[in-house]
């Protein structure tokens, strides 16, 4: 690898060669995550493994400051210490490339598998009609809103007279609030008496949408409702009411709130209005008030979309929009009315974000209609809306990802003939199979519960058995359609259904063994109804598989239970699968459904794949960056806090055009890549880099380095021979210790030289890797030693590629990993790629008088 590297530094082409690449999905940061259980007799204790890493990345564990591995954990995320006490503090710290990471913020010892949050209920009150009410804490979503890595929880504080659609009648209001994992309260915000209060009337979403590295909430808003400021939106005394309590006039908003504070930053109209009432299918308000809302990664800037819709019984409507410099911007709208009318009826409960077309950006799958990324339709079908709806890896013989549907108007009937529920193909929309049975098929579920057949299983509601992911009755109907999760040990999913979490019997082809009674413990309870589910499912702490949230029968508790079950699996966390993520968004719009990642979970899996992911926000200066020694996006340390600079792009220093001094060098740890530059100890010692801008525009810069030095080792920034201005780059205390200092500059539409040299005798600080933000890319270094003229150089194509590299011309060729090793050799034309798995690589092409590495 150092060999190769030279040739790069020797003033030779550098080309951005990535096998299989599309834009990566903008994921939060998360650190650890770090779960320690006490047991009988022992402590249990698990972490996140983050989508960016490998396999190859390894632990050591500490109590109390002590390391109680004696070699590194290689094969999971968890440790048994058998003589761990409940007074125990744990912290892990990953190790990359051999090189150990700074260790996660250290975590107490929980009593039992669970943990309780108190409370604050907010005090009930008396509707005009005279009906008396109080408070639970209803469905749930968490999002990073203050930037630490670690998850918030954001809840629905839910009236006890909330009321479905289809009933007339006052309710009290909806408060949303968002508390931290310790129960400690931020904000809550009051959506007022001109938000009625139901499944059907509140959606929330919370997600990063700027990319900043804290997470917005968007909500629907009307007059009267107050931001978690104490701040009115529009006229604080309207009241739109009806006679029977429902809300058919007046102004409608979509607001987007500060996550860390609840203040309103942005507020517009809600797109669509409801215009007349009567044209969504009912004259009293049922179908006109019909919401769902969810994320979805679009493409384009990079930061992921907010999705906010409304109507499924016939028109129906789904406006995409973007958050930009604090401004909620239209990106699209899918409208039925829009020359659609072939369309009308086929939303469906809720909605489902998923990449069916394989692109890198998702898609909206609404009931029957997929809407592509860009808001027209994908494909669709024939029937009308369902009351359940799932996307994922269902049929492994099937490419790509499937649709799973129960319908609310089946009939077997041949007239009619409309499946009671169906498994489709997500990009073409083609039936793979389906069953006939008449009624409101109400639920269904897809999950893989049964090892010994490949692929996922599937049922509904109603009977008819268990299907194979082929569509063949395999069993009797698992007892239970709500909801599943992944809590024991091995590849399967459990059954959850209100406070019951059980395992399918597979020995006795049907029925389930019940794994934990959840109600035994905190007096958990379900929400609404016959849904009967949590408050939340998700992966929010230890390691992939997923952590359940319940309210106390008392309504002044949340629970959050965790497995203390040990697995043999080691996989990164689902939260940072971009489609698992988005789920977790939409988990609580409509009717509440399971999440599902992209790919298969399964004993029979093959190795999960790499998500295409880049990550933004970090944690405060302390460490707590994971636990690797990589620092994830572009950040500066100002009195203590890691305040985020976004950014699109790092390189490692060694991979700069020219340095005078050495080149990866490797003697001082906790550098990443291979290795750093360390300049010559000389007043104007360089390092040299080629980068590419979209446009003219100011570009943040972000250095990472180390100081060992008792003085300052600034540098002056040069760009295409310009001085910009000086960095500081103060001592960092040892060589070892890594900080960032970041500059902005001015750079030109097209190629940039950047050019970093030494102010002071000493030379420059050790180099470690440049960051830079939005619209900036690695470019082409100059040649300047190469006596063959540009034109006759090798060129290969296409690049990024698929599945075959083409040359121009025959020639022999060295195919490297990212870590330089190589891993195939030829002489010919072109390189055949299908059998690699998606990532960085090297080619090293021999020409005679030259030889040039490309990337």
């Amino acid at each position: 690898m150092k060999q190769l590297l030279q040739n790069v530094l020797s003033g030779l082409f550098l080309f951005v060669f990535v096998c299989m690449s599309q834009a990566q999905y903008q994921m939060e940061f998360l650190n650890r995550g770090v779960v320690a259980i006490k047991r009988s007799g022992d402590n249990y204790i698990t972490w996140r493994m983050l989508g960016t890493e490998t396999n190859n990345v390894t632990y050591n564990i500490y109590r109390d400051n002590v390391k109680l591995n004696a070699t590194p954990i290689t094969t999971t995320t968890q440790y048994v210490d058998k003589t761990g006490a409940i007074a125990s503090k744990y912290a892990i710290s990953a190790i990359v490339n051999g090189v150990e990471g700074v260790k996660s913020v250290e975590v107490e010892t929980w009593s039992t598998f669970y943990k309780v949050l108190s409370l604050n209920k907010p005090a009930g009150g008396t509707t005009p009609d005279g009906v008396v009410y109080d408070y639970s804490p209803n469905d749930a979503t968490v999002a990073d809103v203050d930037g630490d890595g670690e998850y918030e929880i954001i809840f629905k504080w839910y009236p006890s007279n909330a009321k479905d659609n289809a009933h007339d009648g006052y309710t009290g209001v909806t408060y949303i609030e968002a508390i931290k994992l310790n129960g400690t309260s931020l904000w809550r915000i009051n959506l007022g008496i001109n938000i009625r209060s139901g499944a059907h009337y509140v959606e929330m979403q919370a997600y990063d949408f700027d990319g900043d590295g804290k997470a917005e909430v968007a909500l629907r808003t009307a007059d009267g409702t107050i931001d978690g400021q104490g701040k009115v939106i529009g006229n604080a005394s309207a009241d739109y009411r009806s006679s029977v309590g429902r809300v058919l006039t007046g102004p409608e908003y979509l607001t987007m709130f500060n996550g860390e504070t609840g203040a309103a930053v942005s507020t517009v109209n809600y797109v669509p209005g409801r215009g007349s009432v009567s044209s969504w299918g009912d004259g009293y308000g049922n179908r006109v008030d019909r919401f769902l809302s969810g994320v979805a990664h679009l493409g384009g800037s990079g930061n992921p979309s907010l999705l906010m819709c409304r109507g499924y019984y016939t028109r129906m409507v789904v406006a995409a929009w973007d958050f930009v410099n604090g401004q909620l911007q239209q990106r699209w709208v899918f409208d039925t009315d829009n020359n659609m009318n072939h369309l009308k009826g086929k939303g469906n409960h809720q909605i489902s974000i998923a990449d069916v077309d394989n692109d890198g950006k998702q898609e909206v799958v609404y009931g029957a209609v997929v809407i592509d990324d860009n808001g027209a339709v994908l494909n669709y079908n024939t029937w009308g809306h369902g009351d359940a709806l799932h996307v994922g890896d269902f049929d492994l013989d099937n490419p790509g990802l499937e649709i799973f549907m129960p319908i609310e108007t089946a009939s077997s009937n041949p007239v009619d003939k409309r499946p009671g529920f169906v498994l489709r193909d997500g990009k073409s929309g083609n039936v793979l199979w389906q069953v006939f049975l008449d009624g409101d098929i109400g639920r269904g579920n897809c999950a893989n519960i049964d090892s010994r057949y490949p692929g996922v299983e599937c049922w509904a509601a109603g009977g008819a058995g268990l299907y194979d992911s082929k569509g063949k009755v395999i069993g009797n109907t698992p007892s239970g359609c709500n909801h599943s999760i992944w809590w024991d040990g091995d590849f399967t999913r459990e059954l959850l259904d209100g406070t019951k979490l059980d395992d399918w019997n597979e020995a006795g082809n049907g029925g389930n063994n019940r794994m934990v009674t959840i109600y035994n413990y905190g007096n958990a309870a379900s929400n609404n109804g016959t849904k009967s589910n949590p408050n939340l499912t998700a992966d929010i702490l230890g390691d992939w598989r997923e952590e359940m949230i319940y309210r106390s029968a008392s309504n002044d508790k949340l629970l959050i239970f965790t497995t203390n079950i040990e697995t043999n699996h080691k996989l990164y966390t689902l939260m940072h699968d971009a489609q698992y993520r988005t789920a977790i968004a939409w988990q609580s719009t409509g009717y509440n459904q399971p999440p599902h990642p992209s790919f298969y979970i399964g004993e029979d899996m093959k190795l999960a794949p790499t998500p295409n992911i880049v990550l933004v926000g970090k944690s405060d200066c302390n460490g707590d960056v994971g636990g690797t020694a990589v620092l994830d996006g572009c950040s500066v340390c100002v009195g203590g806090k890691s305040v985020f600079k976004p950014c699109t792009g790092t390189v490692e220093a060694e991979m700069a055009c020219s340095v005078d001094g050495v080149v990866l060098e490797t003697t001082n740890q906790g550098y990443s890549g291979d290795g750093y530059v360390n300049s010559n100890n000389t007043f104007g010692a360089y390092v040299t880099w080629a980068l590419n801008s979209n446009k003219t525009q100011n570009v943040t810069l972000s250095f990472r380095y180390a100081n060992g030095g008792l003085s300052a080792r600034d540098g002056e920034v040069v760009i295409n021979g310009k001085k910009m201005g000086v960095i500081a780059l103060p001592s960092t205390g040892s060589w070892s210790s890594w900080k960032t200092a970041a500059i902005t500059v001015a750079m030109l539409q097209g190629a940039n030289e950047l050019k970093l040299q030494a102010v002071t005798v000493d030379g420059l600080a050790n180099i470690d890797a440049l960051s830079f933000s939005d619209g900036v890319s690695e470019g082409l270094c100059v040649v300047t030693n190469v006596s063959t003229s540009v034109s006759n150089l090798v060129e290969m194509y296409p690049n990024p590629v698929s599945s075959v590299l083409y040359f121009n011309q025959q020639v022999e060729w060295v195919l490297l990993n990212s870590f330089g090793i190589e891993i195939n050799n030829g002489t010919s034309m072109s390189i055949d790629l299908e059998d690699e798995k998606p990532g960085v690589y090297f080619v090293k092409i021999e020409g005679g008088v030259y030889s040039i590495v490309k990337k």
